[in-house]
Protein backbone atom coordinates (compact mmCIF):
# COMPACT_ATOMS: atom_id res chain seq x y z
CA UNK A 1 0.00 0.00 0.00
CA UNK A 2 2.88 2.22 0.54
CA UNK A 3 4.09 2.04 -2.83
CA UNK A 4 0.59 3.26 -4.47
CA UNK A 5 0.10 6.32 -2.14
CA UNK A 6 1.80 8.64 -3.71
CA UNK A 7 0.42 8.08 -7.68
CA UNK A 8 -3.39 7.81 -5.77
CA UNK A 9 -2.72 11.43 -4.28
CA UNK A 10 -0.88 12.73 -7.53
CA UNK A 11 -4.25 11.36 -9.63
CA UNK A 12 -6.73 12.92 -6.77
CA UNK A 13 -4.70 16.13 -6.79
CA UNK A 14 -4.92 16.19 -10.69
CA UNK A 15 -9.07 15.40 -10.30
CA UNK A 16 -9.73 18.23 -8.01
CA UNK A 17 -7.78 20.49 -10.37
CA UNK A 18 -9.93 19.63 -13.87
CA UNK A 19 -13.32 20.07 -11.75
CA UNK A 20 -12.06 23.39 -10.74
CA UNK A 21 -11.13 24.02 -14.22
CA UNK A 22 -14.51 22.95 -15.41
CA UNK A 23 -16.65 24.96 -12.35
CA UNK A 24 -14.67 28.02 -13.48
CA UNK A 25 -15.31 27.47 -17.49
CA UNK A 26 -19.22 26.27 -17.00
CA UNK A 27 -19.83 28.67 -14.66
CA UNK A 28 -22.75 30.52 -13.89
CA UNK A 29 -22.70 34.03 -15.96
CA UNK A 30 -24.80 35.43 -13.58
CA UNK A 31 -22.38 34.64 -10.95
CA UNK A 32 -19.84 36.44 -13.03
CA UNK A 33 -18.82 40.20 -12.40
CA UNK A 34 -20.68 41.97 -15.46
CA UNK A 35 -21.29 45.66 -16.67
CA UNK A 36 -23.45 47.52 -15.20
CA UNK A 37 -25.71 47.85 -18.15
CA UNK A 38 -29.12 49.34 -16.28
CA UNK A 39 -26.78 52.08 -14.96
CA UNK A 40 -25.16 52.96 -18.28
CA UNK A 41 -28.92 53.53 -19.88
CA UNK A 42 -29.77 55.49 -16.92
CA UNK A 43 -26.98 57.80 -17.06
CA UNK A 44 -27.75 57.87 -21.16
CA UNK A 45 -31.64 58.48 -20.51
CA UNK A 46 -30.26 61.23 -18.03
CA UNK A 47 -28.33 62.76 -20.51
CA UNK A 48 -30.11 62.73 -23.21
CA UNK A 49 -32.45 65.39 -22.61
CA UNK A 50 -29.80 67.47 -22.24
CA UNK A 51 -28.58 67.55 -25.52
CA UNK A 52 -32.22 68.48 -26.56
CA UNK A 53 -31.56 72.38 -26.57
CA UNK A 54 -35.41 74.38 -26.84
CA UNK A 55 -34.33 77.73 -28.65
CA UNK A 56 -37.16 80.32 -28.39
CA UNK A 57 -38.33 81.92 -31.70
CA UNK A 58 -38.10 85.64 -31.77
CA UNK A 59 -40.94 87.77 -33.17
CA UNK A 60 -42.01 87.33 -36.43
CA UNK A 61 -39.87 90.36 -38.01
CA UNK A 62 -42.45 92.56 -40.68
CA UNK A 63 -41.77 91.35 -44.07
CA UNK A 64 -39.27 93.59 -46.21
CA UNK A 65 -41.86 94.78 -48.62
CA UNK A 66 -43.97 95.52 -46.00
CA UNK A 67 -40.87 97.94 -44.33
CA UNK A 68 -40.28 98.89 -47.49
CA UNK A 69 -43.11 100.79 -48.38
CA UNK A 70 -44.22 101.24 -44.99
CA UNK A 71 -40.92 103.58 -44.45
CA UNK A 72 -41.07 106.32 -47.15
CA UNK A 73 -44.96 106.62 -46.68
CA UNK A 74 -43.77 106.95 -42.66
CA UNK A 75 -41.92 109.96 -43.74
CA UNK A 76 -43.90 111.94 -45.60
CA UNK A 77 -46.86 111.53 -43.14
CA UNK A 78 -44.63 112.72 -40.47
CA UNK A 79 -44.01 116.16 -42.65
CA UNK A 80 -47.31 116.42 -43.68
CA UNK A 81 -48.75 115.95 -40.18
CA UNK A 82 -45.96 119.03 -38.78
CA UNK A 83 -47.11 120.52 -41.70
CA UNK A 84 -51.26 120.27 -41.14
CA UNK A 85 -50.61 121.09 -37.16
CA UNK A 86 -49.04 124.67 -37.93
CA UNK A 87 -51.42 125.60 -40.42
CA UNK A 88 -53.97 124.59 -37.81
CA UNK A 89 -52.26 126.28 -35.51
CA UNK A 90 -52.19 129.51 -37.43
CA UNK A 91 -55.91 129.23 -38.67
CA UNK A 92 -56.71 129.01 -35.12
CA UNK A 93 -55.14 132.01 -34.32
CA UNK A 94 -56.82 133.79 -37.27
CA UNK A 95 -60.38 132.55 -36.59
CA UNK A 96 -59.94 133.78 -32.89
CA UNK A 97 -58.83 136.85 -34.06
CA UNK A 98 -61.71 137.56 -36.00
CA UNK A 99 -64.22 136.35 -33.56
CA UNK A 100 -63.04 138.69 -30.93
CA UNK A 101 -63.41 141.44 -33.77
CA UNK A 102 -66.66 140.13 -34.97
CA UNK A 103 -68.31 138.43 -31.91
CA UNK A 104 -66.41 138.88 -29.02
CA UNK A 105 -65.37 137.57 -25.83
CA UNK A 106 -68.07 139.75 -23.75
CA UNK A 107 -67.70 142.32 -26.58
CA UNK A 108 -66.93 142.98 -29.94
CA UNK A 109 -63.81 144.68 -30.97
CA UNK A 110 -65.62 145.86 -33.96
CA UNK A 111 -68.26 147.56 -32.07
CA UNK A 112 -68.34 151.65 -32.24
CA UNK A 113 -66.29 151.92 -29.00
CA UNK A 114 -63.86 149.02 -29.37
CA UNK A 115 -60.20 148.51 -30.76
CA UNK A 116 -60.48 145.88 -33.47
CA UNK A 117 -57.38 143.53 -34.01
CA UNK A 118 -55.31 144.72 -37.32
CA UNK A 119 -57.33 148.09 -37.98
CA UNK A 120 -60.98 148.28 -38.41
CA UNK A 121 -60.39 147.95 -41.93
CA UNK A 122 -58.84 145.12 -42.31
CA UNK A 123 -59.69 143.59 -38.94
CA UNK A 124 -63.62 144.12 -39.38
CA UNK A 125 -63.74 144.14 -43.23
CA UNK A 126 -63.01 141.27 -45.63
CA UNK A 127 -59.32 141.40 -45.46
CA UNK A 128 -59.36 138.97 -42.15
CA UNK A 129 -62.06 136.79 -43.11
CA UNK A 130 -60.48 136.07 -46.68
CA UNK A 131 -57.16 135.15 -45.14
CA UNK A 132 -58.90 133.03 -42.39
CA UNK A 133 -60.41 131.46 -45.58
CA UNK A 134 -57.46 130.75 -47.13
CA UNK A 135 -55.45 129.75 -44.52
CA UNK A 136 -58.31 126.98 -43.54
CA UNK A 137 -58.67 125.68 -47.36
CA UNK A 138 -55.02 125.11 -47.01
CA UNK A 139 -55.58 123.36 -43.19
CA UNK A 140 -58.19 121.02 -44.85
CA UNK A 141 -56.03 120.10 -48.55
CA UNK A 142 -53.00 119.78 -45.67
CA UNK A 143 -54.83 118.18 -43.39
CA UNK A 144 -56.35 115.46 -46.44
CA UNK A 145 -53.15 114.60 -47.68
CA UNK A 146 -51.55 113.82 -44.31
CA UNK A 147 -54.52 110.96 -43.76
CA UNK A 148 -54.31 109.90 -47.12
CA UNK A 149 -50.83 108.92 -46.92
CA UNK A 150 -52.05 107.19 -43.10
CA UNK A 151 -54.24 105.17 -44.98
CA UNK A 152 -51.92 104.33 -47.53
CA UNK A 153 -49.32 103.39 -44.94
CA UNK A 154 -49.19 98.99 -44.65
CA UNK A 155 -50.00 98.09 -41.33
CA UNK A 156 -46.43 97.54 -39.34
CA UNK A 157 -46.88 93.64 -39.40
CA UNK A 158 -46.62 93.70 -35.49
CA UNK A 159 -48.34 94.06 -32.54
CA UNK A 160 -49.26 98.14 -32.61
CA UNK A 161 -48.01 99.44 -29.36
CA UNK A 162 -49.83 102.02 -26.67
CA UNK A 163 -48.63 104.94 -28.40
CA UNK A 164 -49.81 103.73 -31.89
CA UNK A 165 -53.28 102.92 -30.87
CA UNK A 166 -54.08 106.19 -29.21
CA UNK A 167 -52.75 108.27 -31.83
CA UNK A 168 -55.21 106.25 -34.11
CA UNK A 169 -57.91 106.64 -31.63
CA UNK A 170 -57.15 110.60 -31.72
CA UNK A 171 -56.84 110.27 -35.31
CA UNK A 172 -61.11 110.08 -35.66
CA UNK A 173 -61.61 112.62 -33.03
CA UNK A 174 -60.30 115.41 -34.87
CA UNK A 175 -61.63 113.54 -38.23
CA UNK A 176 -65.19 114.66 -36.71
CA UNK A 177 -63.61 118.18 -35.54
CA UNK A 178 -62.25 119.06 -39.37
CA UNK A 179 -65.31 117.84 -40.39
CA UNK A 180 -67.33 119.73 -38.29
CA UNK A 181 -64.96 122.80 -38.56
CA UNK A 182 -66.06 123.66 -42.45
CA UNK A 183 -69.39 123.27 -42.01
CA UNK A 184 -70.01 125.69 -38.81
CA UNK A 185 -67.72 128.65 -40.51
CA UNK A 186 -70.09 128.81 -43.79
CA UNK A 187 -73.48 128.89 -42.00
CA UNK A 188 -71.54 131.63 -39.83
CA UNK A 189 -70.69 133.49 -42.61
CA UNK A 190 -73.99 132.46 -43.97
CA UNK A 191 -76.63 133.33 -41.02
CA UNK A 192 -77.72 136.86 -41.07
CA UNK A 193 -79.33 136.79 -37.70
CA UNK A 194 -76.76 137.82 -34.98
CA UNK A 195 -77.67 135.57 -32.39
CA UNK A 196 -77.12 132.59 -34.41
CA UNK A 197 -74.35 133.51 -36.05
CA UNK A 198 -72.69 134.17 -32.61
CA UNK A 199 -74.24 131.16 -31.37
CA UNK A 200 -72.61 129.30 -34.41
CA UNK A 201 -69.28 131.36 -34.11
CA UNK A 202 -68.88 130.17 -30.87
CA UNK A 203 -69.30 126.60 -31.87
CA UNK A 204 -66.91 126.67 -34.47
CA UNK A 205 -64.24 128.43 -32.36
CA UNK A 206 -64.74 125.77 -29.69
CA UNK A 207 -64.23 122.35 -32.54
CA UNK A 208 -61.52 124.75 -33.71
CA UNK A 209 -59.74 124.14 -30.08
CA UNK A 210 -60.69 120.81 -29.44
CA UNK A 211 -59.57 119.67 -33.00
CA UNK A 212 -56.34 121.49 -32.53
CA UNK A 213 -56.01 119.97 -28.93
CA UNK A 214 -56.30 116.13 -30.62
CA UNK A 215 -53.34 116.97 -33.15
CA UNK A 216 -51.46 118.05 -31.16
CA UNK A 217 -51.86 115.18 -28.80
CA UNK A 218 -51.82 112.65 -31.56
CA UNK A 219 -48.53 114.02 -33.17
CA UNK A 220 -46.70 114.51 -29.55
CA UNK A 221 -47.07 110.50 -28.95
CA UNK A 222 -45.33 109.94 -32.49
CA UNK A 223 -42.50 112.69 -31.55
CA UNK A 224 -41.92 112.41 -27.84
Amino acid sequence: MRLWTPPLCLALIALAQSTASADATTSDPNDAPATDTTGSADATSTAAPATMTVVASPAPAPPTETRRRRGPLRTVHFWAGVTTWISLVATTTIGTMRYANVVGFGEANCAPEGSPILGRSYGCGTGLRTQHLVSASFTTASYITTRTLAALMPDPGYEPSTRLRVHRALSWVHLVGMVAMPVLGFATSGSSDPGTRDALGTAHLLVGYSTLAAVTAAGALMVF
